[in-house]
């Protein structure tokens, strides 16, 4: 099996595991070795013990967001986000929570910009976010902000992405998850695991953490059921995207590496916001045919995010919160995650990154959810029939119009009733 580049380096920490009968709690031991994801959680260290978060802001009603940086190596963009979405009775007193699950997004995205984009736009109210509506339902919500979103623009030198790949997603994954049930454990939510949700790039990180974690013992796995929406991380032998997908790692994913380029330029997407704001009559330099302001949607229903119609254009979704969306699109992904998401749907032996093999050993609830307009539609549940699991939920979002896109799933304006309120049924009946 041939890996490219894909590692679990972290910075040295301290070991701090162990399970007792009466809740999780963590005891401090000698410096560990460097953590594998296929032998248990990575090593917590002494500062997650300790965290804090940087940032509380009452977001509506009795709705309060915390977000927790945390240092996950000794480089520049070695740290990730955490964040969490919560009800509280008062000042840092979580109310107890009927449940708890973790949000990861896709790639190129940031928490906010797929999860709680009402915290840059003034477009959709805040129950148009899912992290409240959930949170309004009395869900504990969570999610991470992975190292490349936070890389900024201006950036020039993207050596140190060499190997930042699914396998590091993944761990840091963990850390968000374990940083969740400390924190959980010390607020009087409970030590117990959290459902993983993942949009997207965010499908392949949670195959990863709950393949790693089947290999586990229980008492230290963190995830107790998976939500996965609308991403194929595995084809059936012939399908036509797996030829894409060996077109797409030969014809630059592999070059590209081999060459020494370790970013995946979205930059963009960003630019394509501010130009829409500042200019919105002005030509598009993407497409020149067209507005700045109109090209923003084009591109999201030509690329499979929004459905809707070329002529007039419209969409589930509103432009003005499309347009802030791209506005705080993260830059940069990274060479290594493309050809880890690819590698797996092209099917060449010589290229399969090892996070997917205990693909088959998951045995956690699972309810997945398609897109029927854009994204990858029915063919993503594929991989998880693949799975041990005895309890598949399988939805397809058709919408009232023809069916949802991949960024309708979040940004629409009927996904509430549509994609959330199932994802609800599901968690009360988990």
């Amino acid at each position: 099996m041939k890996k490219l580049g894909s590692s679990l380096r972290t910075a040295s920490t301290v070991h701090v595991w162990a399970v007792i009968a009466c809740g999780l709690l963590w005891t401090a031991a000698a410096p560990a070795a460097q953590p594998d994801l296929g032998h248990g959680p990575p090593p917590m260290s002494v500062e997650m013990l300790q965290i804090q978060p940087v940032e509380r802001t009452p977001v509506t009603g009795d709705v309060v967001h915390y977000l927790y940086d945390f240092k996950v190596g000794p480089g520049e963009y070695d740290r990730i986000q955490v964040h969490r979405m919560v009800r509280e009775t008062k000042n840092h007193r979580p109310i107890k929570t009927t449940d708890g699950l973790l949000l990861v997004p896709g790639a190129p995205n940031s928490f906010e910009s797929i999860f709680m984009t009402p915290s840059v736009s003034a477009v959709p109210d805040w129950d148009r976010s899912v992290a409240v509506f959930l949170a309004q339902h009395d869900f504990d919500v969570w999610g991470i902000t992975f190292g490349w979103a936070l890389v900024p623009i201006e950036t020039t030198d993207f050596g140190f992405m060499e190997g930042w790949g699914v396998d590091r997603d993944a761990r840091d994954t963990e850390i968000a998850l374990t940083l969740a049930r400390v924190v959980r454990t010390r607020t009087g939510q409970g030590p117990g695991p959290l459902h993983l949700l993942g949009f997207s790039y965010g499908v392949n990180i949670a195959a990863a953490v709950a393949g790693a974690e089947s290999q586990w013992p229980p008492r230290l796995r963190n995830v107790k059921g998976l939500i996965p929406l609308d991403n194929a991380i595995q084809l059936p032998e012939g399908h036509a995207l797996q030829v894409m997908a060996c077109n797409d790692l030969f014809g630059y994913i592999l070059p590209s590496l081999e060459g020494g380029i370790f970013q995946d330029d979205f930059s963009f997407l960003p630019l394509m916001g501010e130009w829409a704001i500042a200019e919105p009559d002005g030509v598009s330099p993407i497409f020149d045919w067209l507005t700045n302001y109109d090209a923003t949607t084009f591109l999201g229903i030509v690329g499979g995010f929004l459905a809707g119609t070329l002529d007039p254009l419209a969409t589930y979704t509103e432009p003005d919160l499309w347009v802030d969306a791209l506005r705080i699109t993260p830059p940069y992904r990274t060479m290594q995650v493309i050809f880890d998401v690819t590698a797996p749907r092209c099917g060449d032996p010589n290229y399969d990154p090892a996070y997917d093999d205990h693909l088959g050993d998951i045995a956690l609830p699972v309810l997945y959810i398609a897109s029927a307009g854009g994204g990858e539609g029915e063919i993503g549940s594929y991989a998880w029939y693949q799975t041990a699991s005895e309890d598949i939920t399988y939805l397809m979002v058709e919408g009232d119009q023809g069916g949802f896109a991949h960024g309708d799933l979040f940004l629409a304006r009927d996904a509430p009733d549509w994609v959330w309120q199932p994802i609800v049924d599901w968690l009360l009946s988990h």
